[in-house]
């Protein structure tokens, strides 16, 4: 169980290579995984469906992976819905509360934690 936290848009398409890499390792080597990536800060901006360059391959990992989950910081959106920012989250995108309590939670729980 690995939790990938991106809250840079700087290193998305480096974060998401990582993830599809493992993903498929673990896919064609028969071993279970959990990958989770949440997202907070400006790396939310990889979950936004409309602007995010990398919308269409996301929707298409969790197609092919569904041990991937996809989650978005619920103060980030907050956040830039105050400041009236336009936001339409993926498609099977969930929301956590925040990503410090998506991130302890994980943690508590032995999930490998990678800052990227």
């Amino acid at each position: 169980r690995i939790l990938v936290h991106v809250s840079s848009d700087a290193r998305l398409a480096s974060a998401l290579d990582e993830v599809e890499d493992l993903l498929r390792a673990a896919h064609t080597e028969h071993r279970q995984i959990k990958v989770e990536i949440i997202a907070n800060r400006t790396g939310i901006e990889l979950l936004d469906a409309k602007a995010s360059p990398y919308a269409g391959r996301l929707v298409a990992l969790r197609r092919q992976f569904p041990e991937l989950r996809i989650v978005a910081c619920g103060q980030t959106m907050e956040r830039w819905r105050t400041e009236g920012k336009r936001f339409t989250l993926l498609p099977g995108a969930e929301v956590a509360p925040s990503a410090l309590d998506e991130v302890v939670k994980r943690l508590r729980d032995g999930w490998v934690y990678v800052r990227a």
